[in-house]
């Protein structure tokens, strides 16, 4: 192409008044803007970036923002397998079994009902600022479920940590969202995206599946197994290395291939398999299956764990990904506090019905008064096997309610997007080259 035919194409592209999307960095913020070709700002195309030409930080600083990273995600992942492991000997020593799911729930509900605000805050307010605030309700929330005397605050204390982990509540957070336009926290146009949506439901299914089996593996292990915590812990490695493991090769993949979409079909293949697997939990299960079928589970939910913040990232445009990010995480808290709710229901339900077939003449109030590490301390020896063998089949009907849950997956791998994350940073290219050169034309 001959320099005199390029020079006319670029007079073309000035004379149209279409709409360019640029962006401003403001205090930390990315700003969207909007504005003609014909009328380009006063200070020029300097303040003008798009995803490819965006001012990054130095090296020395990029590896001190991704260790800080990596130590909060390390943090929340720390907290919630501590937690969960901790749980049998908590009920034991609170004298609360029925408020295991809210150990949980409490948690997972505040981090649910602040995620999305905390995604427009982070689109408006310091991103520094608003991490480091984040941080620090997080850690308060575990001071105060460290030094808590009772069930109650200790609750309470996993509801602040769940705020610093955050997101709004659902039903009439969505009215509000419809109401409001393109003002919401998430605008409509965000959440009717394909990819949005179903990547919420496949989000809110995992987070049901998988924090149910966070929870309650460790109450088999303990309660059925008479398995300490720190053994119990252990016992649940098979579990978190898979989903470590599988989460950096699929991201690998992901990468390397471009599409997202395969991981996630091949995550809801392998969990359904594992979490079904489970339900085959007898007391005396053997190591070899317990360890075979957790590290089965954890592949498959790390494959496509991320995958939906993936899409998020590829199907929306710059200024739209932290609200989209938000939305994956928001589904995927409320998705696990709900299903924990359901499974502590089931579970009660279960106990109690197992105790009177097959420990008859015993209170099944003392049961469920009776933390699972204390059972056999508790139990009078003539009634403990059946104890046994009722908190062997309640946790496996609440395993029930994990398998529905990772079943339901397979609606939104199915309906998420093909899309490519090639594709995507091919069309960020272009448009930043456009925008470039006919600013400079200008």
């Amino acid at each position: 192409m001959d320099s005199d035919q390029r020079l006319t194409e670029l007079q073309d592209l000035q004379m149209r008044p279409e709409k360019v999307q640029t962006y401003t960095i403001s205090d930390g913020t990315l700003v969207e803007e909007k504005h003609d070709e014909t009328q380009p700002s006063a200070e020029g195309t300097n303040n003008q970036i798009t995803s490819k030409n965006i001012e990054y930080p130095t090296k020395v600083n990029l590896i001190f923002i991704t260790l800080s990273l990596c130590l909060v995600v390390f943090l929340v992942g720390l907290d919630q397998t501590i937690v969960a492991t901790a749980i049998p000997k908590i009920t034991e020593q609170f004298k609360a079994l029925d408020d295991v799911s809210w150990y949980g729930a409490s948690y997972l509900l505040t981090t649910s009902a602040f995620q999305l605000l905390f995604g427009k805050i982070y689109k408006v307010f310091s991103l520094k600022w608003t991490f480091l605030i984040a941080v620090g309700l997080f850690e308060l929330g575990s001071l105060i479920c460290g030094v808590a005397p009772n069930s109650t605050a200790l609750i309470i204390g996993r509801a602040i940590a769940g705020l610093g982990c955050a997101g709004l509540l659902f039903i009439a957070f969505c009215v509000s969202q419809c109401w409001m336009g393109e003002d919401a926290t998430i605008p409509p146009r965000i959440f009717l995206q394909r990819s949005i949506w179903s990547g919420s439901i496949y989000s809110a299914m995992t987070g049901g599946s998988f924090f149910l089996l966070v929870f309650y593996l460790p109450v088999w292990f303990q309660g059925v197994q008479g398995q300490n915590a720190v053994d119990s812990g252990i016992h649940n490695l098979p579990l978190i290395l898979g989903v470590i493991i599988a989460s950096l090769l699929a991201g690998g993949a992901v990468t390397a291939l471009g599409y997202y979409t395969p991981f996630m079909i091949l995550s809801t293949i392998l969990s359904s398999v594992g979490v079904g697997l489970l339900t085959t939990f007898k007391v005396d299960t053997p190591s070899s299956q317990w360890i075979g079928y957790q590290a089965l589970i954890g592949i498959g939910s790390g494959l496509g764990r991320q995958q939906t913040m993936v899409a998020a990232q590829t199907v929306l445009p710059l200024t739209d990904v932290a609200i989209g990010s938000a939305v994956m995480v928001f589904s995927q808290s409320i998705g696990g506090s709900v299903f924990l709710s359901a499974g502590q229901s089931v579970f009660n339900h279960a106990l109690g019905q197992g105790v009177r077939k097959f420990a008859a003449g015993l209170d099944p109030t003392i049961v469920t008064n009776t933390g699972a590490t204390a059972l056999r301390n508790v139990i009078e020896p003539k009634f403990l096997p059946g104890v046994i063998r009722a908190y062997n089949d309640a946790v496996v009907q609440t395993f029930y309610v994990s398998l529905a849950c990772a079943c339901a997956t397979v609606v939104g791998s199915l309906l998420i997007e093909w899309k490519s994350v090639k594709e995507k940073a091919d069309r960020d290219g272009t448009v930043s080259k456009d925008v470039t050169t006919e600013g400079n034309g200008a």
